[in-house]
C-alpha cells in the first residue's frame, strides 16, 4: 500500500513538470492581441526539428489589427500541449489572438486561441 501511494505521488508530480505553465508574460487575450482573427487553416509546415511550425490561414473575418493580405502566416513553438503550443487541423477554422515579435505573428496554448466549430 505504500509503494502504491508512493507511486501515485511520483506520477502526479512527474505530471504537472511536463504540463503547459502560462505565465503572466505568454498569456495573450484581445488587449494584448497585436491581430485577432477567425481564419481557416490551409497549410500546415514544419520549419525544422525543433517543432517550430508555421500555419498559413485564410483570413475569414478581421476582429483587431490591419492587414493587407487574405492570408497570413504565424509561428508556433510546437503543435502540442506540453511545451504550451495549439494543435491547428487542416480546413479547420480557428479565432486566432497572436503577438507580432518581429517580422512573425505568434500564437500559443496561452492565448485565448480557439477551434471554432
Amino acid at each position: 500500500m505504500k509503494t502504491l501511494l508512493i507511486n501515485i505521488c511520483l506520477f502526479v508530480l512527474s505530471y504537472s513538470a511536463f504540463a503547459c505553465d502560462c505565465s503572466v508574460d505568454d498569456y495573450i487575450n484581445f488587449k494584448k492581441a497585436d491581430l485577432v482573427f477567425v481564419g481557416k487553416v490551409i497549410k500546415i509546415e514544419n520549419v525544422n526539428e525543433y517543432e517550430i511550425n508555421r500555419i498559413t490561414l485564410q483570413i475569414c473575418e478581421m476582429q483587431k489589427g490591419k492587414i493587407r493580405k487574405k492570408k497570413i502566416t504565424i509561428v508556433i513553438p510546437c503543435m502540442n500541449e506540453v511545451c504550451c503550443g495549439v494543435e491547428f487541423i487542416l480546413n479547420e477554422k480557428y479565432k486566432v489572438f497572436s503577438v507580432k515579435r518581429g517580422k512573425d505573428y505568434f500564437t500559443n496554448l496561452c492565448s485565448e486561441t480557439v477551434k471554432l466549430d
